[in-house]
């Protein structure tokens, strides 16, 4: 039986336990980290590095980037799960970290939708397959692209960025609905496959559309393929997968989120600045010249957005025997 001491302890204990967090939650400054498990120089970092600022001036948010550069992607979201629910840690995560890493990895000490509240995407972007200088010129199309691999064995291997990831199953996608006998060489930095690209030890390899159009790759990279249901507005020539026949629209995104728990508050005043910031004419200029498609999504309809490209991913895992990773 509960004494009336233990029970005025209990009960105080929670009490002061919920006014600590609300005292917490009234005292947000607006400062803190932006954690990325995306390395220097990837897309991810770019978005952020061009946001910071902006953030400061528009929104009276002043967070600095914090780079995860072990475990990278796992790790950023293992250390956003047990920060302190208070938004003063923002994880910026790609959809694969959320949609994939489920479907390729045996176990995570982390759920992307119940350890985490979204509070916006940044943008949507798509793939290309991309062919670097050391394929010629008269090479535009898929088909073309076929049979120069086939008079050029030794030059079919397409660079992918990480095991398991959008570009991955792309790649894959690709060669089992096109019967193409890709070997699929796998990078940790897109700015490797760019390299390799230019220096034409790599043929051709499938890109994050901002990627192969930014000023490292401009020039040197053409894109022949987009792995999304439609084309890309910088290349209105280019065909899309769903006009090659392929039934899979691969696409990915960039998104912010706060660890579960925390208090709504916080979370809708987080959700009111990053409004404001997306409503900047920088914002814009920050994705037309990363290509970025902006959608606007409650949390809720951000988790069941996550929830179904999970379940579609799993599919496309499961059809092309990716072995699951362990650790």
């Amino acid at each position: 039986m509960l004494s009336r001491r233990s029970f005025i302890y209990a009960t105080g204990a929670t009490l002061f336990g919920a006014s600590a967090l609300s005292l917490h939650a009234q005292q947000f400054s607006g400062a803190g980290r932006l954690v990325l498990g995306q390395p220097e120089g990837s897309l991810g970092s770019t978005v952020a590095e061009r946001l910071l600022p902006v953030m400061s001036e528009k929104a009276s948010l002043a967070y600095q980037i914090q780079y995860i550069t072990q475990g990278e992607t796992r790790q950023s979201l293992q250390i956003v799960k047990a920060a302190r629910p208070d938004g003063s840690l923002i994880l910026q995560a790609i959809a694969s970290s959320m949609t994939l890493l489920p479907n390729i990895y045996q176990s995570l000490p982390f759920d992307p939708i119940k350890d985490f509240t979204p509070l916006a995407l940044l943008g949507d972007y798509s793939y290309v397959l991309a062919l670097g200088p050391a394929v010629p010129a008269s090479v535009r199309t898929l088909d073309q692209f076929v049979d120069w691999t086939a008079d050029n064995p030794d030059l079919r291997d397409l660079g992918v960025s990480l095991y398991g990831s959008h570009g991955h199953l792309a790649a894959l996608t690709l060669a089992y609905e096109k019967e193409i006998a890709f070997r699929v060489r796998t990078y940790s930095r897109s700015a490797a496959i760019v390299e390799d690209l230019k220096d034409q030890s790599l043929a051709a390899a499938i890109l994050a559309i901002g990627v192969a159009a930014s000023r490292n790759a401009e020039g040197k990279i053409r894109p022949i393929v987009v792995t999304g249901d439609s084309r890309a507005m910088q290349w209105p020539t280019v065909p899309s997968f769903k006009e090659l026949g392929i039934d899979a629209n691969i696409n990915s995104w960039i998104g912010w989120f706060v660890p579960s728990g925390t208090p709504s508050i916080i979370v809708d005043g987080l959700i009111t600045r990053i409004n404001q910031v997306q409503a900047s004419r920088e914002y814009a200029e920050m994705q037309r010249r990363l290509l970025l498609t902006q959608v606007s999504l409650t949390p809720a309809q951000i988790r069941d957005r996550i929830a179904k490209e999970k379940a579609f991913y799993k599919t496309l895992v499961e059809r092309y025997h990716l072995e699951p990773k362990v650790g």
